[in-house]
């Protein structure tokens, strides 16, 4: 079938970007929709990922078995195919909720791959399938002259979604934009159907040398194949372990190479050893800095000659936090690891500690039972949630109703009285145990506390009304605070579980984000009184630490009595929030520190 030259060729490369703007875009939205339902751990982004390469590799395979049918027969199939696939729409993530005793890590990428599965694989699908059309309807021209154009169309997806997609649209109106995009897709591929010959391709008869390859080379590909994805991967969850899982980092994807990987590396590095060790360690006698501006030069120097490069990298890794690392996990049960972070424990004749990726997540003070119970970090006496729980009792009476999210190691639980009735709410098991075993605050303070675990917003939100007198927030993934859990939907949440003249502290001590603007905007659509706390305990205070509370009630009087104990309380300037984040919008890049 004759067809105009110009116009059919601008039909497949639109098809092509089409399909490959679509598949991009969809990674970092999934990944977002299901973020809040599944906890918000890096692990979850670790766990998406996954399933999108099984899924891209599934639909390559589905479009190397078409090779075998006519053109026009593949584009038979393949839209009936795209047509299934529809089933699935609007895309999102599917209500299940995890059932309980099942693991995670099994649960996340089933629900992930029955939720989006065949419209990934048919739309991973068209990207080969239309260069192979390509081929059939113009013999002799290039068809991989289309992968510039598939490139250019992932990367526009990867981009669009945090720089525009996310910041603009609602996740609804993300779902109805991208099943918009589906529909274009399929009128797309049916056009080019409508224009293939009849009959079959000619093939190429193979030359002597072309026989397959090995299974040694084919596992070769394999192992290298998984050198970008973990490096990725590991990126990844270095970012959102410390910020907020969500779908910025999905702007680094497939390198063009070691040269700009290196470059590019060696670049944040530097900055970041900058921000944190100052002037002063790139020049000193103990100067980190120095050395490492002299191993990247090097390294950059040896780009193109393999063994001295692999031996630039090995030593680089093992210098800067290789060697602690190897020695911390020789050390046994000092490091474990669950689904939702890595912990790390320390122990000296003073303090033991317990960290959650490079964040401090708790201390305990050895060496009398007074200093044991003593709370410690961002939980002091001179704390906002320290003053808080020191005036619960003439707020709500000796047999208060005290709700905690997030365990930690248990260090609220010694401002607890034997009449008040406390509940910790602790997603991850692994910390539920280390805080009854390792560390001695739940025992000696709380021993009858009941633990629930799970999401605490799903707990939160299954409660009595008003179950609660005090409730704090306190949930952190290392140093970032899971999105779902400061929604406006989620204050209503808290509201609801909470008397009415109930008192909400939320912990939001930062790094790198000042979430003052989002709580704000909560407390304003939900009626909230809300004040804050900026702690800074003397230097020479045992275990003590920088804290950010926010203290929010919807009753004034409770308000008044929490800013007469101590000074320092200042009201937060709710007109100027902004809109905050819901559970249909939620976007990070206006809150990052400079």
């Amino acid at each position: 079938m004759a067809e105009p030259q110009r116009a059919g060729r601008a039909l497949y490369v639109l098809t092509i970007l089409a399909g490959s703007f679509l598949l991009f875009l969809v990674q970092p939205m999934v990944a977002r929709i299901a973020l809040p339902r599944l906890g918000g751990a890096p692990a979850v982004w670790n766990s998406a990922m996954l399933v999108y390469q099984a899924l891209l590799l599934a639909g390559y395979g589905y479009a190397h078995a078409l090779d075998r049918l006519p053109v026009r027969r593949q584009a038979a199939v393949h839209l009936g195919l795209l047509a299934i696939a529809s089933l699935w729409l609007p895309i999102g993530v599917l209500g299940w909720r995890l059932p309980s005793g099942t693991a995670p890590e099994l649960w996340v990428p089933w629900l992930l791959a029955a939720s989006i599965g065949p419209l990934f694989v048919a739309v991973s699908a068209q990207a080969p399938l239309i260069q192979r059309w390509f081929a059939a309807a113009r013999p002799g021209q290039d068809p991989y002259r289309l992968y510039a154009a598939s490139n250019l169309g992932s990367f526009a997806g990867l981009l669009a979604y945090p720089l525009l997609v996310e910041p603009l649209v609602s996740v609804a109106g993300q779902r109805w934009l991208w099943t918009g995009g589906y529909l274009l897709l399929i009128a797309l591929v049916a056009a080019i159907a409508w224009r293939l010959p009849n009959a079959a391709v000619q093939r190429a008869e193979p030359v002597a040398d072309d026989s397959p390859p090995s299974w040694r080379r084919i596992a070769m590909w394999v192992a290298l194949a998984l050198v970008p994805s973990g490096l990725m991967l590991a990126t990844s969850t270095y970012i959102t372990t410390d910020i907020v899982a969500m779908p910025l980092q999905a702007l680094w994807r497939r390198g063009r190479g070691i040269p700009a990987l290196a470059v590019v590396g060696a670049i944040c590095a530097l900055l970041l050893m900058l921000r944190e060790w100052g002037p002063a360690a790139w020049f000193g006698e103990d100067s980190p800095g120095l050395i490492f501006a002299v191993i990247a030069v090097v390294g950059l120097a040896s780009i193109g000659v393999r063994a001295a490069y692999v031996t630039v990298l090995a030593v680089s890794l093992l210098l800067f936090g290789g060697i602690n690392a190897l020695r911390i996990t020789a050390a046994g049960d000092i490091r474990t690891r669950s689904y939702f972070g890595v912990y790390t424990l320390s122990e000296d004749a003073n303090e033991r500690t317990l960290a959650h990726g490079t964040t401090l997540h708790g201390v305990q003070l050895l060496g009398s039972p007074e200093r044991e119970q003593q709370p410690t970090t961002y939980y002091t006496p001179s704390s906002g949630v320290g003053r808080a729980l020191t005036i619960a009792p003439a707020l709500y009476g000796p047999e208060g109703r005290i709700g905690v999210v997030g365990l930690g190691t248990g260090t609220l639980a010694c401002y607890a009285l034997p009449t008040q009735y406390w509940t910790f709410f602790e997603i991850d098991p692994v910390v539920a145990e280390l805080a009854r075993t390792r560390f001695s605050f739940l025992r000696t303070c709380t021993p009858d506390a009941q633990t629930v675990i799970g999401d605490a917003r799903v707990s939160i939100a299954a409660a009595r009304p008003q179950s609660f007198d005090l409730l704090a927030l306190d949930a952190f993934s290392s140093d970032a605070v899971p999105i779902h859990l400061l929604t406006r939907e989620a204050f209503a949440d808290y509201g609801r579980a909470l008397q009415p003249k109930g008192l909400l502290l939320v912990h939001i001590s930062n790094r790198y984000m000042d979430l003052t603007p989002i709580v704000a905007a909560a407390a304003r659509a939900g009626g909230w009184q809300a004040i804050e706390l900026m702690d800074r305990p003397p230097l020479n205070e045992d275990g003590a630490s920088l804290s950010h509370w926010i203290a929010l009630s919807r009753d004034p009087g409770v308000i008044d009595a929490l800013k007469g104990y101590g000074t320092g309380w200042v009201a937060i300037d709710q007109a100027g929030a902004g809109a905050g984040w819901t559970d249909d919008y939620a976007s990070i890049l206006p809150l990052l520190h400079p």
